[in-house]
């Protein structure tokens, strides 16, 4: 796990009021952003942009978005910038009086930009979602105002340092550096002094002011990977994490932010890299942030579905180093060694499966299959599976892999009327099922009706997930169309 922390401040959206000393906004949050209700007079004024790191696009009201350049104004109600991911962008006050620093994924609009007839200077933005930091000096007209809204509440300061963070959610906290940030929703108003935050829930009223310890760490209590259906190569493409973080703190996974509760927790299934790293940023509204990179061990299930035998065999065999009794991974032991045609080996792990759990059902379809696929019939091993599995069949009607096998123990004794009505009785129920359209191939071939086996191991072929039964199945394939048509 590796860690930095970052001394620039960062700030994300909420709504500021800038007045001599200290001002209270009674300001309606809003709901729903980007584009908040704008006021319908023209600004006189403009912001300037002075830096852009990464990828940051104008977008003039009405007007074609474009590149961002340094020198750009923003000074038209409704023109707005927007950051990429990676990127940020510091603009400038006309008025001298501070700066903004937006982040990444940050849309910051102009809702309107005035000087009033007392001289007073009105900077009125919005940020609808993303980060950004305010450094202001101390106003010295009693008049100015300055206010940014985002959709939980407002805030407002004269001459600080402050932050902002806004989740998905709308869940907005103010966090106070130096001087006071008064911050309002719902008619209620609470003033954050430095070293302090104020929680902002959309419909409700901020929390009394909580001290900031910069506690940025990440408990993390879930980490596990997910199959994602359909998935072409049955590799886990998604992770589920559930974590806690301080609740002043935002959270990035990959470079996005990630919805948190009230009281700072995350319960999130999010995309997962070829790499299986999720690279997580915890990073407060005063910008100090703590890299974490956290990694997902190899899943030697997923190794063994995509046919990489002998990656997955070492993966469980550490596995049974470490738990002698894992019984899981040596099902899959000896199914590694079923698929590499080492027999006598596959034998030998799925016996001592069965001989800690008599009832482990992968245990006897995987013992099954060596009895199934070994040179010489075992009439002792095929008597005993069968009456085992036919006890599981009773035990569980509805579960169809005792009948599969059922049905390949009776292809093996040549009873081909049995095996094929056991077959076809899961494929009634399950059509796509592939163990089973393959016994049916083979009892199909058995039967002298290549054209009906071909049909099925076709079916099975478009419907595999599992690369590493592809070769099996196209060998398949060739007996049957050598059978129907004397070429493969």
């Amino acid at each position: 796990m590796k860690s930095n922390t970052c001394q620039n401040h960062y700030v994300l959206s909420l709504a500021l009021t800038a007045l001599l000393g200290i001002s209270l906004v009674n300001t309606t949050p809003v709901l729903a952003a980007p584009d908040l209700s704008l006021p319908s007079s023209r600004a006189t004024r403009s912001l300037t942009l002075r830096e852009i790191s990464g990828k940051v696009t104008y977008q003039p009201k009405g007007g074609s978005s474009r590149t961002a350049r340094v020198g750009d104004r923003l000074q038209n109600i409704g023109d707005q910038i927007v950051t990429g991911k990676r990127s940020q962008a510091v603009l400038a006050f006309d008025d001298n009086i501070g700066s903004v620093r937006i982040i990444e994924d940050t849309v910051l609009q102009i809702r309107n930009l005035q000087v009033a007839r007392n001289g007073g200077r009105i900077t009125l933005l919005s940020v609808p979602r993303g980060l950004a930091r305010l450094q202001l000096r101390r106003f010295t007209n009693s008049n100015s105002r300055l206010e940014i809204q985002t959709p939980a509440g407002v805030a407002g300061v004269r001459g600080t340092e402050f932050g902002v963070s806004v989740t998905p959610s709308g869940k907005t906290v103010v966090a106070t550096e130096s001087g006071a940030v008064a911050t309002s929703a719902q008619g209620k108003t609470v003033l954050v002094k430095p070293g302090f935050y104020s929680l902002v829930i959309p419909g409700q009223a901020p929390t009394p002011p909580q001290a900031n310890t910069g506690d940025l760490r990440l408990n993390v209590q879930v980490l596990q990977a997910v199959n994602t259906p359909n998935s072409s190569s049955n590799a886990s493409t998604q992770a589920k994490i559930v974590a806690q973080i301080n609740p002043v703190n935002s959270i990035f996974i990959d470079n996005t932010i990630i919805d948190t509760t009230v009281e700072g927790k995350i319960d999130a299934t999010v995309p997962l890299a070829p790499n299986r790293h999720l690279n997580v940023v915890v990073r407060n509204p005063l910008g100090q942030e703590q890299t974490y990179d956290l990694s997902l061990a190899v899943d030697p299930a997923s190794l063994e579905r995509q046919g990489k035998f002998q990656q997955a065999e070492q993966e469980f065999l550490a596995q049974l180093q470490t738990n002698p009794k894992n019984l899981t991974a040596l099902v899959s032991l000896g199914n590694i060694a079923e698929r590499q045609n080492n027999l006598p080996l596959a034998q030998q792990r799925f016996e001592q499966v069965l001989a800690a759990d008599p009832n482990n059902l992968n245990a006897l379809t995987g013992l099954a299959r060596v009895a199934v696929r070994s040179p010489q019939l075992d009439s002792v091993l095929i008597q005993r599976l069968d009456q085992q599995l036919q006890q599981q069949l009773q035990a569980n009607p509805k579960n169809s892999q005792p009948l599969i096998w059922l049905g390949y123990i009776a292809y093996r004794q040549n009873q081909l009327s049995l095996a094929q009505q056991r077959l076809e009785q899961v494929l009634a129920e399950d059509a796509y099922n592939i163990d089973a359209l393959i016994g049916a191939g083979l009892v199909y071939s058995a039967q002298q009706q290549p054209q009906q086996a071909l049909a099925v191991f076709e079916k099975a072929a478009s419907n595999l997930t599992e690369p590493s039964r592809t070769n099996e199945i196209q060998e398949y394939i060739q007996r049957a169309r050598i059978r129907i048509y004397g070429t493969p």
